[in-house]
C-alpha cells in the first residue's frame, strides 16, 4: 500500500492505492481538503502561523490515516506555495514533527509529473498542448508522443490572481479589474505563446479542479451535459456571467462548489486569457494529474510499466479478473480484422476508437464473468469503468466501458439513456464500435475458434460478410442474422452474409432510403 500527498498553494489531496505484484494499481481512498495554503503568500510573502498549522493537521491526518489503511510508504510533494514562501522551511519544520517527508518539487519537474499523470509515460501519438491550473501556478507542456518539446511553470493560478493583482474578487467585477487580470496572464504567459504558436499543436486537455469546475458549469448550461470539454466562446459568456456577481450571488451558480466562489474568477481569468493567447477553441479536461503522475513515476522507479502503458494496464486487468486470454485474444483479432476492412470500404474512420478503444475493449469484453456469467457484459461495464487503469481519462474508460458492455445482449439506439452524458458524434462512435465487437465476439461464441478469418467487400448498398472456417459455423451466421438490423441501420448498407460451406448468401433485402 503506498500513500501519495500533493500540498498545494489551494488544496492538499490525498490517494491511497494498493500495488500488487503485477504493478496493477488500485485507488483504495482518496480524500481533499482545502487550506488556502497560498491566501496569505501572495500578500506578504509568507505563509502564516495559522496557515502552516492548518496545513501540519490536514497533513498530520492524512498521513495518519494513510497509515491506518495499511499504507507502508507515503509520498509528500508540496508545489508552488512552498516554492515561492520566504518562510517555507517553518512550514517544512512543521510538517517533519509529524514524520513527514516533504519534497518540495519545482515548477518543470510538476509539469512533467502532471503530463505523466495525464497520459503515462508514452503520450498521445498526436503534438498536444497541456493546461494545468493551479493555485498557485499553472502548468504547460507540449509534447507528442514520449517526446516533450517544452515544459514551463507559469506564476499564474486561481489563488494567486484571485488574492494577489490588487483587485477585490468578492465584488462585482469593473472592466478595468478584468483588464488587470487578463494582463497579468498575457506578461507571464509571453514565452510559453510564442513558442506554442511558432510549433502549433493537434490538441489542448486541461487538468485541474479549476477547469474541471468551468468545465461542470459550461456543460449544465449545453444540451449534452458532457463536462469532458468546454469551449472558449462558452468560457466567455460564463466568466463575464461570474464577474457580474458577488462572492454570495456566485454561491447559487449550479456545479460551482462553496469553496471556489472567489478563486474561480482568477482561475478562470487564467484560462480564459489562456485560450484567447493559445488560440484554443475547444479544451477537453481531464480528471488526472499531479497524484497520478505521482503513482506512475513511482511504478517507472520500480520497473513495473512496459513501453506502453495503456495495453500494460489493460493486460493486466484482465489477467486479474482471470480472463479466458485465447478467446479474447481472438475476438481482438477478428475485430481488428473487420476495422481495417470497413476504413477501406469507407464504413468507418480511423481514430482513437478504432485503433485503440475498440481492442482494449475486446480484450476486456467478457472479465465481468469473474463475478458471474448472468449479465456479464454489465459486470464488464461496471469493472472498467472504476478500474482506475493507467493511462486513460474518465471519458475514455467510460467509452470503452460502454462498448463492452454492448457487445452481448441488448444492442443501444440513438437515444440510449445510457449515452446521454456523451456528445452525439463520441455516441455514434461508441456504437459503431460495440457492433464491430458484438460481431467479432459472435464469431468466436464457442470458443473453438473455428474461424480463422473474415471478409468484407462493399458493392454499392450492399456489404457482404464472408466467413472462412475450419468447421460448421451455421450456428455463428444464424446468430449473426440478429444483428444485421442494428448493422445495417448504423452504416447504411445492407448486411449479406456468407459461409464456404453456404453456396448462396444468406440475403434478405431490408428497406432502404437510399436504394
Amino acid at each position: 500500500m503506498v500513500s501519495f500527498i500533493d500540498l498545494g498553494t489551494n488544496s492538499v489531496h490525498m490517494l491511497v492505492v494498493r500495488l500488487y505484484p503485477d504493478m496493477l494499481a488500485v485507488p483504495i481512498y482518496q480524500d481533499k481538503e482545502s487550506i488556502r495554503l497560498g491566501q496569505t503568500l501572495y500578500l506578504d510573502g509568507r505563509l502564516s502561523d495559522e496557515v502552516i498549522d492548518r496545513c501540519r493537521i490536514t497533513v498530520g491526518n492524512f498521513v495518519q490515516h494513510s497509515r491506518d489503511l495499511g499504507a507502508e510508504s507515503i509520498y509528500c510533494f508540496a508545489t508552488s506555495a512552498a516554492r515561492e514562501a520566504e518562510n517555507r522551511a517553518e512550514l517544512i519544520d512543521a510538517l517533519r514533527t509529524d514524520g513527514v517527508d516533504v519534497r518540495v518539487i519545482p515548477g518543470p519537474e510538476e509539469a512533467r509529473l502532471i503530463r505523466l499523470g495525464m497520459f503515462g509515460p508514452n503520450g498521445p501519438p498526436e503534438r498536444t498542448l497541456t493546461i494545468d491550473i493551479g493555485g498557485g501556478s499553472t502548468e504547460i507542456t507540449l509534447g507528442k508522443g514520449k517526446d516533450i518539446e517544452y515544459i514551463d511553470s507559469l506564476r499564474l493560478g486561481a489563488v494567486r490572481l484571485s488574492f494577489g493583482c490588487g483587485v477585490d474578487v468578492r465584488k462585482p467585477l469593473s472592466g478595468n479589474d478584468i483588464d488587470a487580470l487578463l494582463k497579468k496572464v498575457e506578461s507571464e504567459s509571453y514565452h510559453a505563446v510564442r513558442f506554442v504558436s511558432e510549433h502549433g499543436y493537434d490538441r489542448a486537455i486541461g487538468s485541474s479542479g479549476t477547469l474541471l469546475a468551468l468545465a461542470e458549469m459550461a456543460a449544465y448550461g449545453r444540451k449534452d451535459r458532457d463536462p469532458s470539454y468546454i469551449l472558449r466562446s462558452e468560457l466567455e459568456t460564463l466568466m463575464e456571467s461570474l464577474s457580474s456577481m458577488n462572492v454570495e450571488r456566485r454561491a447559487s451558480v449550479p456545479k460551482l462548489g462553496s469553496n471556489r466562489t472567489d478563486i474561480i474568477i482568477g482561475g478562470g481569468y487564467v484560462a480564459l486569457g489562456l485560450m484567447r493567447l493559445f488560440r484554443i477553441r475547444r479544451l477537453d479536461v481531464v480528471d488526472k494529474g499531479l497524484r497520478e503522475g505521482m503513482l506512475v513515476d513511482h511504478i517507472m522507479s520500480l520497473g513495473g510499466i512496459t513501453d506502453d502503458i495503456r495495453e500494460s494496464s489493460v493486460r493486466k486487468l484482465a489477467e486479474r479478473c482471470r480472463y479466458d486470454r485465447p478467446h479474447a485474444d481472438k475476438v481482438r483479432s477478428l475485430a481488428e480484422s473487420l476495422v481495417s476492412q470497413m476504413v477501406s470500404v469507407g464504413l468507418m474512420e480511423r481514430d482513437v476508437f478504432t485503433d485503440e478503444l475498440l481492442p482494449y475493449a475486446a480484450t476486456l469484453h467478457d472479465i465481468g464473468e469473474f463475478i458471474s456469467y448472468l449479465k456479464h457484459n454489465i459486470h464488464t461495464y461496471t469493472i472498467i469503468q472504476n478500474s482506475y487503469m493507467l493511462g486513460f481519462d474518465y471519458r475514455e474508460l467510460e467509452c470503452m466501458a460502454l462498448i463492452a458492455r454492448f457487445h452481448h445482449k441488448r444492442f443501444p439506439g440513438k437515444g440510449d439513456k445510457l449515452l446521454s452524458d456523451l456528445t452525439p458524434d463520441t455516441a455514434e462512435k461508441v456504437r459503431r464500435c460495440a457492433m464491430v465487437l458484438k460481431i467479432a465476439d459472435v464469431l468466436d461464441r464457442h470458443r473453438r475458434g473455428l474461424v480463422k478469418d473474415v471478409r468484407l467487400d462493399r458493392m454499392g448498398i450492399n456489404a457482404d460478410l464472408t466467413i472462412h472456417a475450419d468447421g460448421d459455423v451455421s450456428m455463428e451466421a444464424w446468430r449473426l442474422e440478429e444483428c444485421r438490423s442494428d448493422f445495417e441501420s448504423l452504416f447504411g448498407v445492407r448486411l449479406r452474409i456468407h459461409t464456404d460451406e453456404i453456396t448462396s448468401p444468406t440475403d434478405v433485402p431490408v428497406s432502404n432510403a437510399n436504394e
